[in-house]
């Protein structure tokens, strides 16, 4: 379900791995912060209406 939601928010396997590999290099983040970092970061071109539905 998880790879489900991050297709939606990454171009591509590769980007959403090297993007959690730089996450996990700064500082240990609990899911919840890194939910809500990949949504700022990398679904501001989906629509408020899908991001509205991915935030419940």
């Amino acid at each position: 379900k998880h790879c489900s939601f991050f297709s939606l928010c990454f171009n591509s396997t590769s980007e959403m791995t090297t993007f959690f590999h730089s996450i996990k290099k700064k500082s240990d983040i609990n899911p919840l912060q890194l939910k809500r970092c990949t949504y700022k970061t990398f679904c501001k071109k989906k629509s408020s209406e899908e991001l509205t539905y991915l935030k419940t």
